[in-house]
């Protein structure tokens, strides 16, 4: 069976994704990180956004990077239950990067 990608942008569509599945905050609580770090690079106090976001990528880069293989097998059952796809590229665009898990 040929691979299908879900291609979500880190900071848009991968957290809109983790929002809607409680249940992976719940499994694994450093997404949730992920999705404070992307909302306060949205909104950046002070600074220009384009650095908050790309500082808010490369956060989220380690932390999805340091995930272990447990996390990231839970991580990609419950983000996939219910979709056609079978893997999640992550995509990291600030920093010109990707994640397939």
């Amino acid at each position: 069976m040929p691979k299908k990608h879900l291609v979500t942008p880190v900071c848009s569509e991968f957290c809109s994704l983790l929002l809607s599945k409680p249940l992976v905050l719940l499994d694994i609580p450093c997404m949730k990180s992920i999705v404070q770090t992307c909302g306060a690079a949205a909104q950046p106090c002070c600074g220009s956004k384009e650095n908050s976001k790309m500082l808010a990528e490369k956060e989220c880069f380690n932390i999805i990077s340091n995930l272990d293989e447990k996390e990231r097998e839970a991580l990609k059952e419950l983000l996939l239950r219910d979709k056609k796809e079978n893997t999640i590229n992550i995509q990291f665009k600030k920093i010109d990067k990707y994640i397939i898990i």
